[in-house]
């Protein structure tokens, strides 16, 4: 994270200098390897490992706080902007960036030595995180079908383009409210019971959507719904990867799952596109349900296993 942090903070320095584009496009690449050491999945890691237990609450913590801030980021871009040019509102961000690599925990001699005691043995691909990974990715490629597509959707029906975006706006509130439940209901239920509650909540938008109409109301419940959804599985995650993991392979486990959900969502828009145009709004809603149901039933099936091998 340390490595990550810094080299996020020189990238982002370089980027507002930057005047060719395929540097640009280059150094933007360098700042997305960054991100992915730095990110949710590195910060969990490393608090599951730390705190132990404790983790999981810190996770909820962290979630919380992050969503606040990029709820935060686009207004304070939009402010900016009235006054600086974009290569100063990067540079601003690199200050913040900088700040934020201060912040940083130092590794203490206990982790250390925890973590030179492990001996690394060869990591396999085992059913648990193989049906972790899958069934979070395709929740993330609904959810990017969604994110990308409705807005569009909408905007064919004339004046409903504007309600488009305050529609997907509400996506991040959502994510916090979910969030902001968790930490109140989620001590409540174990971690398996959590799971499934909230992958068959996932299954009502693209439902609500269905029958709707494209109201506002219908469409606004819809997209609370699964923004607080999706908020909730940014904490899941890696509850679940903390139960079915060892110990030994906790943080590689956690970045192969990362990644698997990282690339579903990335095709989720060309494929919901592809689907959009050839079978219509119906056919785009019952795609995202089927990945849902499909999603639900791998968490089932994982359930089935039992978290023998987990982190105590």
């Amino acid at each position: 994270m340390l490595v990550g942090g810094i080299t996020g903070v020189l990238t982002l320095l370089f980027v507002s200098t930057v005047t060719d584009r395929w540097v640009f496009s280059g150094a933007l690449l360098v700042l997305g390897t960054c991100m992915a050491a730095t990110l949710y999945d590195p910060c969990f890691a490393l608090m599951m490992r730390r705190l132990e237990a404790r983790g999981v609450e810190a996770t909820a913590t962290v979630t919380l706080i992050a969503g606040f801030a990029t709820l935060l980021t686009f207004p304070l871009v939009m402010m900016l902007s009235g006054v600086m040019t974009w290569r100063e509102i990067i540079f601003v961000f690199a200050v913040l960036a900088f700040f934020a690599v201060l912040l940083l925990p130092k590794q203490d001699r206990g982790a250390t030595k925890i973590v030179k005691d492990i001996v690394p043995s060869r990591f396999k691909i085992e059913k648990e995180p193989t049906l972790i990974a899958i069934a979070f990715g395709l929740i993330m490629m609904g959810h990017a079908i969604l994110l990308f597509l409705l807005p569009m959707v909408l905007a064919q029906g004339g004046g409903a383009g504007k309600m488009g975006i305050v529609a997907v706006a509400i996506l991040g509130p959502a994510q916090i409210a979910g969030r902001l439940a968790w930490t109140v209901y989620g001590s409540h239920y174990t971690p398996q019971v959590c799971s499934l509650i909230l992958f068959v909540v996932f299954c009502l938008p693209p439902v609500l959507l269905l029958v709707s109409d494209l109201g506002p109301s219908m469409v606004y419940v819809a997209l609370i719904v699964q923004g607080a959804c999706f908020g909730v599985h940014t904490i899941m995650r890696p509850v679940l990867a903390r139960l079915y993991l060892p110990a030994e392979h906790l943080g590689r486990g956690m970045g192969a799952i990362a990644t698997v959900g990282i690339l579903m969502m990335a095709l989720g828009p060309a494929i919901g596109g592809l689907v959009w145009s050839n079978v219509g709004f119906t056919g785009l809603m019952s795609c995202v349900f089927t990945l849902n149901v499909f999603a639900l039933f791998l968490i089932f099936v994982l359930l089935q296993l039992g978290p023998d091998r987990g982190v105590s």
